[in-house]
C-alpha cells in the first residue's frame, strides 16, 4: 500500500517529543520501508583525511540515546526497531549517487559496530 505523507517529524534526538514520535514509528511493525534522499555527503562518516567527523565521533562515544549525525540517527532508530521485536524493514536510498545503498549500509553498520564495541546495547 502506498500512502500520502500524513505527518512531518524532525529527526532531532534533542527534541524529546519529536524523537519519541519517530522512535514509535520505527518500533511499529507496520512500517515496511524507509526511503532516503539526503545526498552523498549525508552518508559520509569521515572527512577527506579519513578521520571520523567530529559529530560522528561524538555520536560513537555517546551511544544511541541522543544521536545527531544522519547515519547515527538511522542506526539509533534501527536499534529501537530491533529491540521492539526486529520486524523487517527496507532501507532504500533514492539518492542519485553511485552505490548509494552500499553507502547507507556501510555507514549504519560502522556506527553500530562502534556502539557495540563501546558496550552500548
Amino acid at each position: 500500500m502506498i500512502a500520502s505523507v500524513a505527518q512531518g517529524i524532525r529527526a532531532d534526538s534533542g527534541d524529546a517529543a519529536e524523537w519519541a514520535t519517530l522512535v514509535a514509528a520505527f518500533e511499529n511493525p507496520a512500517l515496511q520501508m524507509v526511503s532516503f534522499t539526503i545526498t552523498e555527503k549525508g552518508y559520509a562518516l569521515a572527512g577527506a583525511e579519513g578521520d571520523f567527523l567530529p559529530i560522528v565521533r561524538d555520536d560513537m562515544e555517546n551511544g544511541p540515546a541522543s544521536p545527531r549525525h544522519a547515519m547515527s540517527v538511522v542506526t539509533g532508530l534501527m536499534l529501537a526497531r530491533y529491540r521492539a521485536g526486529a520486524a523487517p524493514v527496507a532501507l532504500v536510498s533514492m539518492d542519485n549517487c553511485s552505490h548509494n545503498g552500499e553507502r547507507l549500509r556501510q555507514s549504519v553498520l560502522a556506527i553500530a559496530r562502534q556502539w557495540r564495541k563501546k558496550g552500548f546495547k
